[in-house]
């Protein structure tokens, strides 16, 4: 069943890209926090 997921979510490139985009936006979030408590430290 593993094997169909990346199908199901639009493909193995789609799947890798939306990974990709998650990853993005976290470490953005988290560096923007982190930039904002040592500032505002």
């Amino acid at each position: 069943i593993g094997a169909s997921w990346p199908f199901l979510l639009g493909g193995q490139a789609h799947w890798t890209v939306g990974l990709v985009a998650t990853l993005i936006s976290i470490s953005s979030v988290i560096a923007a926090d982190t930039s904002a408590y040592l500032v505002g430290k």
